[in-house]
């Protein structure tokens, strides 16, 4: 994320070191902060992951500030961005309709760090 934000960016894995639920990253950019659920071939998230975003991306929105998951497919070479919040409670579970998929190359990198 670094080489590829052309700009100053401090990238930190925090999980481990908080409480159940916190995501993975905190990304800092120099006008925002990103916190970042990193998945490997899964959208699946635990109740607490689920709980956690839903409640920061109420609370942050209208802000440029996020909060995601990131899933990683290298079989089908792609990546892909969901967002939850309070529209993904349903009857049927914690659901998203905010989700974006890119290539998993730089190309789809920097198109996803546009989308920011």
């Amino acid at each position: 994320m670094f080489r590829e934000s052309g700009t100053k960016a401090i990238i930190q894995r925090i999980e481990n070191t908080t409480s159940n639920g916190v995501p993975d990253i905190l990304a800092i950019l120099p006008n925002q902060i990103l916190l970042i659920e990193s998945k490997f071939q899964t959208r699946k998230l635990r109740p607490e992951q689920a709980s956690f975003q839903i409640k920061t991306n109420e609370t942050i929105r209208g802000s440029v500030n996020k909060c995601f998951t990131l899933s990683a497919y290298p079989k089908t070479k792609r990546f892909v961005v969901l967002e939850f919040d309070s529209l993904s409670i349903t009857e049927e579970g914690i659901v998203t309709e905010n989700q974006w998929s890119f290539s998993l190359d730089k190309e789809g990198f920097n198109q996803f760090l546009n989308t920011l």
